[in-house]
Order: structure tokens, then sequence, then C-alpha cells
């Protein structure tokens, strides 16, 4: 298994890093920023109950102590979304 706080890749390995529904260790941001290369981008999704970003939020605020820039918040694939019950949301920056 491998950690997402202690990734085996080089600095700068990634353009693009993409997780679903990640409810792992704090700490990954730091991970994913070492491995992107500079002007990389991250996307970041959950499905989130009702049709508040709350779990995106706080995210996208994370994102933003970690020094990722143009850090957005946009609702997710249509598909995923049951009306009354949950909504996909997912937070985009760039290293």
């Amino acid at each position: 298994m491998i950690e997402a706080t202690n990734l085996p890749f080089r600095s700068e390995s990634f353009d693009v890093v993409i997780a679903n529904n990640y409810n792992g260790q704090d700490g990954y941001l730091p991970e994913i920023h070492r491995t992107l290369k500079e002007n990389g981008r991250i996307f970041l999704s959950w499905t989130e109950m009702l049709s508040l970003p709350f779990v995106t939020s706080l995210t996208a605020n994370e994102c933003r102590k970690e020094n990722f820039k143009q850090v957005k918040i946009r609702p997710g694939a249509p598909s995923s979304v049951i009306p009354g019950v949950a909504w996909n949301w997912y937070v985009q920056a760039t290293k």
C-alpha cells in the first residue's frame, strides 16, 4: 500500500494529479505539491450531502495554505448528482 503522505515518486514528476473521494491522512497535500511539476494541476473530487460543498471548501482552504494557486471549487459530473441528496464537487488548483 502506498502512503499518500510519502509517495515513492521524484519531485516534479507529474503534470496532473487526480484524487476521487480521498479520505486519507492529513498531510497528503504537501506530497502532491512536491510531486507536481511547476504549473501542474490537481483535481480533488468528492460527493457531498445536499448541494453544499462543505468538505470541498475546507480542502480548497488547505490548498491555499499549501501555496497552490488559482484554487477553484466547481460542481462535478452531473451523473453523480442525486437531487436533494448529494452533489459531486471538485477542487482544481495549480502549483
